[in-house]
């Protein structure tokens, strides 16, 4: 079963209550497991569908469809994988909500710097720009070079006070509009 941990991670875009709507809610608990993705269509084996027995019960199956609908594979953080799937860590949010968490941020520098500035200051955090994000000075889409976990990466980068924002990345299903 891919269960539930019970302690959630502060300061990740946590929405405080009554906080105006589209500002991000924060993940309620990591599930211990990963989602895959293979990288080439038809590589090894992939199940026909995860068993729901795998989840704790908040989540929902419709969720679960939609994400392997969309090539993501559920299994325990210890099944072996081939190295060219990409893993996630799994989070469930409130109301059986699942969230992959990718390992990428977006950050928001307090001064409008170009893309190698930016490069400069991130490197100590083994972060590196993947686009500047020109609708607001200074912000930019970056991505964890060496790996690691991009909770605690963005945790360690609020805590230096060089920046004005750091808020990991999140793959959600979301309704049709």
């Amino acid at each position: 079963m891919l269960r539930l941990q019970s302690s959630s991670r502060g300061g990740s875009g946590s929405r405080p209550e009554g906080s105006p709507p589209g500002e991000r809610e924060e993940a309620t608990g990591r599930v211990e497991g990963v989602a895959a993705r293979f990288q080439q269509s038809g590589a090894g084996s992939r199940r026909k569908g995860a068993k729901m027995s795998l989840f704790p019960s908040e989540v929902h199956q419709s969720q679960v469809r939609r994400f392997e609908q969309a090539g993501w594979e559920f299994c325990a953080a210890d099944a072996p994988l081939p190295d060219d799937q990409v893993q996630l860590p799994v989070f469930l949010q409130e109301g059986g909500r699942l969230a992959l968490l990718a390992p990428s941020l977006v950050v928001q520098f307090p001064d409008d710097v170009s893309e190698d500035i930016a490069n400069e200051r991130l490197a100590c955090f083994h972060v590196q720009v993947s686009r500047p994000l020109r609708f607001a000075p200074g912000l930019f889409q970056a991505r964890l070079v060496a790996g690691g976990d991009a909770l605690a990466v963005a945790d360690a980068m609020r805590a230096s006070g060089e920046f004005l924002s750091v808020e990991p990345e999140w793959l959600e299903i979301t309704g049709s509009r």
